[in-house]
């Protein structure tokens, strides 16, 4: 149901974890600009690396705002009920732990013993 808006998040890294997929051909265009204001106006933001999050935060709440209608339009001829029936797949009863990731963070978040 969700599956082409999840292909735009994925295509603009619109979403925190789609910035493990590499860069976007739209972040690239959008560092290239940043790049030409920095060589115009001689400001620093590719020297500091700041153009990276900038790029980020600008792409996640662009695509973000024109994606909102399409996450709606799915639920538009839906029921509360229907609606609430979906959103059931989210609840914390129907948690999958994944052990792995748990372990992982349960290691790196051990602080040493004081003595």
């Amino acid at each position: 149901m969700l599956q082409p808006i999840l292909e735009v998040k994925r295509a603009f890294r619109a979403d925190f974890a789609t910035k493990f997929f590499g860069t976007s051909s739209a972040q690239r265009i959008f560092q290239v600009l940043l790049q030409k204001i920095d060589d115009t106006v001689q400001t620093s933001f590719a020297a500091d690396n700041h153009y990276a999050g900038i790029t980020e935060q600008f792409l996640r709440s662009l695509t973000g705002a024109l994606l909102q209608p399409s996450y709606a339009k799915p639920f538009q001829s839906k029921s509360e009920a229907e609606i609430d029936q979906i959103l059931s797949a989210f609840s914390l009863e129907r948690c999958v732990v994944r052990q792995d990731l748990a372990r992982l963070i349960r290691d790196f978040s051990r602080t040493p013993q004081l003595s």
